[in-house]
């Protein structure tokens, strides 16, 4: 979430999830004002990490999946 009451500043978030017992994911990110997107990632030890980018007051849901 990036909740900003002057409306003016965006965020860089980092985000890293231990523990992924695949080598291979998808991650669908949605966002609260609708739309989503899936993207394929890469494990490495165990370990996913990014950088999220989030506009003013916007919020998004992270799901992670075994990639197929």
């Amino acid at each position: 979430v990036n909740f900003d009451p002057n409306n003016k500043h965006v965020e860089a978030v980092p985000i890293k999830v231990l523990g992924i017992p695949f080598e291979k994911i998808s991650v669908k990110r949605t966002e609260f004002s609708g739309g989503s997107v899936n993207v394929p990632a890469t494990v490495i030890n165990k370990e996913w990490t990014t950088v999220q980018y989030f506009r003013v007051n916007s919020a998004s849901i992270f799901e992670i999946s075994e990639a197929k």
